[in-house]
């Protein structure tokens, strides 16, 4: 059983570092914090599986170690996948004026029929005559 106390007080030790981690704010530090605990929760219910019998652990002590170290690898998952997507992209100027949804020029249309130009009066264009 003295094997098992190193591996039980890392492991709370890593719990205890989530809570730093959350504190910065950080999403990959938060989403490395997340793995550390994984991992060392990994190596308590491994040495659970392996010795539990001889050392006298109970069913249930090993299914609940289980249990959290499924809940550990969701929210792990979870966090580091917020982590890794790309951060939303900010709007434009041309988004913010809504001048990114005007139609473009239609380059299908002949140059002699396109309207618009700053010379246009109500019967055309004046220089085009």
């Amino acid at each position: 059983m003295a094997e098992v106390g190193p591996l039980l007080q890392d492991a709370e030790e890593k719990g205890k570092a989530i809570q730093r981690a959350a504190a910065t704010k950080k999403q990959p530090v938060v989403c490395q914090a997340f793995r550390n605990l994984a991992t060392a929760e990994g190596k308590v219910v491994k040495y659970f599986e392996d010795h539990g019998a001889e050392c006298g652990v109970p069913p249930d002590a090993l299914k609940a170690r289980r249990g959290n170290l499924a809940k550990i690898v969701e929210v792990r998952t979870r966090v580091c996948d917020t982590a890794a997507a790309p951060a939303p992209r900010a709007p434009s100027l041309s988004d913010a004026l809504g001048t990114s949804r005007i139609p473009s020029v239609n380059t299908d249309v002949p140059a002699h029929t396109k309207r618009g130009s700053t010379f246009d009066t109500l019967t055309g264009n004046p220089l085009h005559r």
